[in-house]
C-alpha cells in the first residue's frame, strides 16, 4: 500500500475558505476519477495546516491518477484559480493556501 500526504499552510483568517476548497478538491476527484482523498487537520500543534491524505494499492494506481489529473484541463484550471498557489509562487492566494510540496 502506498499512502501519500499534500500539506498546504493556511493564511490567518482564510481557515473556511481553505477548508471549503479543499473539500471541492477532494469532491471533484472522486467524481471524476474515483480516487478517495481524506480532508485533515490537526488536532494539536498548528492549526493553520490542512491536507490531503490518498492511499493507493500500488504506485503503479498512483501514477494512472497522477497521469489523469494532469491531463484534465478542467482539474488543471482549478488548480490555478486564486483559491490555491502553486508551491513555485511566494504569496498566499486569496482561498487562504500557502502550497508547500
Amino acid at each position: 500500500m502506498i499512502a501519500l500526504t499534500r500539506t498546504a499552510s493556511i493564511a490567518p483568517g482564510k481557515t473556511s475558505s481553505a477548508v471549503a476548497y479543499s473539500h471541492q478538491i477532494a469532491k471533484y476527484i472522486k467524481e471524476k476519477h474515483g480516487a478517495t482523498l481524506e480532508v485533515l487537520m490537526p488536532v494539536g500543534g498548528n492549526p493553520a495546516r490542512i491536507a490531503w491524505h490518498a492511499r493507493y494499492e500500488n504506485l503503479g494506481q498512483w501514477e494512472t491518477l497522477t497521469g489523469e489529473l494532469l491531463a484534465d484541463m478542467e482539474y488543471m484550471a482549478f488548480r490555478s484559480t486564486p483559491t490555491c498557489s502553486s508551491p513555485d509562487r511566494s504569496t498566499t492566494a486569496s482561498g487562504g493556501f500557502r502550497s508547500s510540496y
